[in-house]
């Protein structure tokens, strides 16, 4: 991945555990084979600081992936049991289809448990990608 490249990143912050926000990363994920870099800067897109500045986070690696082609998700059909992503607040939270009703989608979330309820352009397929934190 590169500077200036879109990306998903995972925040430490407890609040945030398993929530992912979109970010541009500020330097290429490339560390060199002698001295592999630890932590890399990103900036968030979508949120700042109190002062309006940009919010810039150093982040490991695991907790930065690529953001995904929106091909992946085009013809999957969700339906109850479906493990998604779903936007909330601008913000992507992995949860579990329960419910549909009218092309509606009630989704389960893990922490705190509870229920929301989403129109299908909010969700997509959850994929297993590399730098998923588990």
């Amino acid at each position: 991945m590169k500077t200036n490249e879109e990306a998903e990143v995972c925040t430490t912050h407890k609040s945030y555990k398993g929530a992912w926000f979109k970010a541009v990363l500020l330097e290429d994920i490339m560390p060199s084979c002698s001295r592999p870099k630890k932590k890399f800067r990103d900036r968030y897109q979508d949120y700042v600081r109190d002062d309006n500045t940009p919010l810039i986070e150093s982040l490991n690696r695991k907790s930065i992936r690529p953001v995904p082609p929106e091909e992946v998700f085009k013809d999957v059909v969700l339906e109850k049991g479906t493990v998604v992503d779903a936007n909330c607040d601008l913000v992507w939270w992995t949860g579990v289809v329960v419910k549909l009703e009218d092309n509606n989608f009630f989704v389960l979330f893990d922490s705190p448990p509870h229920i929301v309820l989403f129109e299908k352009k909010y969700l997509r397929a959850h994929v297993d990608r590399e730098g998923d934190n588990k």
